[in-house]
């Protein structure tokens, strides 16, 4: 399969599953994202897994809790996490498969604006990964630098430079006649 036949398949699938209101048919398309995996199968079902606890974790507790005062439908919960659970996984087969830069030649301003995320997330990655060993070389543990002073100014110096990258950015793309203002 082609890159962009990857990615137009992803976006009918996304319609699809969207429609899909039977736990088995959303199963059984869980077991062909399984077989799409090859050998990374249990890696992405894992990280899917994860991100679906992190992220619908928090819903799914206040739904049962307030399952506890109503009456609620729990196929329901059931059918939402697995409607996420399954484009979760499917999103992270698709990174797995495809080379996105690629896959969106044949929209110069989607795969500009695929670029700009796309740098904009490894910068943020980066300042991350430079404060925190800056705050790990300065404490004695990560945890006590939580508790100190230099957490506050760490902050404020990283989203301030994110806001200064991100101005920057968009002069750029502004300079280059990609906002047409």
């Amino acid at each position: 399969m082609t890159h962009k036949l990857w990615v137009f398949s992803y976006f009918i699938a996304i319609i699809v599953i969207g429609f899909i209101h039977n736990l088995f048919v959303l199963g059984a398309f869980l077991g062909v994202l399984m077989l799409l995996g090859t050998r990374a199968r249990w890696r992405i079902f894992l990280r899917a897994f994860m991100v679906l606890i992190y992220f619908n974790g928090a819903v799914t507790l206040s739904y049962c809790i307030y399952g506890l005062f109503a009456p609620t439908h729990p196929e329901a919960l059931i059918l939402i996490n697995l409607r996420s659970f399954t484009i979760t996984m499917m999103t992270f087969t698709l990174i797995h498969h495809v080379d996105i830069h690629q896959a969106l030649s044949f929209a110069p301003r989607i795969a500009m604006l695929y670029a700009l995320a796309y740098s904009q997330i490894s910068l943020l990655q980066k300042l991350l990964f430079d404060y925190k060993d800056g705050i790990k070389s300065r404490c004695s543990s990560l945890f006590n630098a939580l508790k100190s002073s230099h957490f506050e100014g760490v902050l404020v110096l990283l989203f301030g430079t994110m806001l200064h990258k991100t101005e920057e950015q968009n002069m750029g793309l502004r300079s280059r006649g990609f906002f047409d203002d």
